[in-house]
């Protein structure tokens, strides 16, 4: 498969996390303890002192994963 795009790398993680994020919400539909359980992880991993890089990041995606829920309510 050759695709031709001009995406650059941002924006394929915007689109990952947008899609990773309404895929735990269709998935958490019936039961949001595994949203709920999933934006903990997400959190306490962004907190752990060996991910103070990339901490931000965890903390965006759990953020999405909250406001896609919100936004389909």
């Amino acid at each position: 498969m050759d695709i031709q795009t001009t995406a650059t790398d941002e924006g394929r993680i915007i689109a990952l996390q947008v899609g990773f994020s309404t895929l735990v919400h269709m998935l958490s539909r019936d039961n949001p303890k595994i949203r709920d359980a999933l934006v903990n992880h997400l959190e306490e991993t962004g907190m752990n002192p060996v991910n103070a890089s990339s901490a931000s990041a965890f903390y965006e995606l759990a953020e999405m994963i909250r406001d896609v829920g919100h936004i389909n309510e």
